[in-house]
């Protein structure tokens, strides 16, 4: 069996680590995975049971988000050391310090581990400064020349990557994240409540841009006021407090219900599910939500347009307030066409988001890579 070792900064809430739990219990590889701690502000996500004899778990303390040049050195020396005693077949990477630190303990530990690197969203969009965002690059680029794949999750990506001529050694792949395993089961629904339920599933942080959704949530309100409406928000961060105040200012119905061990429930009961970041990468609360027939509003960022058909299964809005707000109230105004959206969205989610077929594409690239000559 094929030696697959994952590799991340850190297992927070959030789609990067459901999609690795998934690669994680793929049971044609021996498993093993890497990572790092949460910062303060964040929440650890649910870690896999590892406790199988195809599956070892590796944290490492110094391995964090925040730059630290000690910290940094010392995960590197810890990923050299694992490296070289596990002897994985194929190194798996994700997110951007973990990409760069264990790419390069497996080239100066000699390993002949094929080297495969996951791009979740557009690489440093609205995260860095220009001048950082020009010298990421050139490492990246340095760096793509001794790795043998990419794993890229939209074609917005794949068009981001040729333009900043990022390459890798042999190959790459769009692979669409997979994470729909629920046992819950879809109910046909037309909106039975007189109030419109809308649904936000975000970390509280600047390029989420909740306050975005605010603001056009008043203005529909204010537009519209004959429009009952509630707004769910799970989800936590720095900006809590100050987004929390925001609301209440407005005399909004929104409820700040924090991180939730299940999201089933909610999106069972919600209408809506309202995205307004102002960077993605293909977001998994989309897919999810699609499931349970619950359609998206969100700005047309990152990889959204991929698995979102525009006025099919959601709504696709420039990040203007007042388009968003359109959008909102529209879909209150006619109820025929959100309970049509309801049930394309949760046809496209069956065929396109699953578990299986994730795991399948990954499957194959590895089972390719391992079979190239040393």
């Amino acid at each position: 069996m094929i030696r697959v070792m994952q590799v991340s900064t850190r297992h927070n809430v959030g789609g990067v680590s459901k999609l690795i739990n998934a690669l994680l219990s793929n049971k044609s590889t021996i498993n093993s995975y890497i990572t790092g701690e949460c910062e303060e502000n964040e929440v650890e996500f649910l870690l896999d049971t590892f406790d199988e004899p195809n599956k070892k778990l590796f944290k490492i303390k110094s391995l964090r988000r925040t730059p630290n040049l000690w910290n940094d050195l010392i995960s590197l020396i810890k990923l050299y050391e694992l490296i070289k005693r596990e002897k994985p077949h194929i190194i798996h990477t994700h997110m951007s310090k973990a990409g760069l630190l264990a790419r390069l303990a497996a080239i100066f530990s000699g390993s002949n581990a094929k080297l495969v690197h996951s791009y979740h969203g557009l690489i440093y969009e609205n995260y860095f400064n220009r001048n950082l965002v020009k010298f990421l690059v050139f490492i990246e680029r340095r760096i793509g020349q001794y790795t043998d794949a990419f794993v890229l999750d939209s074609q917005l990506i794949e068009k981001e990557i040729k333009r900043l001529s990022i390459r890798p050694k042999i190959t790459q792949s769009v692979i669409t994240p997979g994470v729909i395993e629920i046992d819950e089961p879809y109910i046909p629904r037309s909106r039975d409540s007189k109030a419109l339920k809308i649904l936000i599933v975000a970390r509280l942080e600047q390029i989420k841009r909740i306050d975005r959704a605010i603001e056009a949530l008043n203005l529909v309100s204010k537009v519209s006021p004959d429009i009952p409406f509630s707004v769910t928000i799970l989800g936590d961060g720095q900006l809590k407090t100050e987004l929390n105040r925001k609301s209440k200012e407005y005399c909004l119905p929104i409820e700040f219900a924090g991180w939730q061990s299940s999201l089933a429930p909610y999106y069972q009961e919600s209408h809506l599910l309202l995205l307004t970041s102002d960077s993605e990468g293909t977001p998994l609360a989309i897919m999810e939500a699609a499931y349970f027939g619950c359609p998206t509003i969100s700005t047309n960022v990152g990889g959204v347009a991929d698995i979102i058909e525009d006025g099919s299964t959601g709504i696709l809005c420039s990040d203007g307030t007042y388009e968003i707000a359109k959008a909102i109230i529209a879909t209150f105004k006619h109820p025929n066409k959100l309970q049509q959206m309801s049930q394309s969205a949760h046809e496209k989610a069956k065929r396109d988001f699953s578990k299986e077929l994730f795991i399948e594409k990954h499957l194959a690239l590895y089972e390719l890579l391992a079979s190239k000559d040393k």
